[in-house]
């Protein structure tokens, strides 16, 4: 995956234990953004959500059903409250 994008292979390591944990999402949720975080399904869904798309419309742009993009945000919600709480 490193050498795919064309990071080091701490950063790449580190990103990963950072997805496995959920912490990637908190970042992101905090204001951090590539492409690839962008186009995530679970993090786009957040992000459109965010910035005030219904959820109908959300689930039209990502191509997943309203009950999965509800799904998705009350995932990234549930994240996000936990490593605000130090829970990670």
């Amino acid at each position: 995956m490193a050498r795919i994008t064309g990071v080091s292979y701490d950063r790449a390591k580190s990103w990963h234990e950072e997805f496995r944990t959920g912490k990637l999402i908190c970042r992101i949720a905090k204001g951090a953004a590539t492409a690839r975080m962008l186009n995530d399904p679970m993090i786009r869904s957040y992000r459109l959500y965010r910035e005030g798309f219904a959820v109908e419309v959300i689930s039209g742009l990502c191509g997943y059903p309203v009950s999965e993009i509800k799904r998705f945000i009350t995932n990234v919600e549930e994240m996000i409250e936990r490593a605000f709480n130090d829970e990670f």
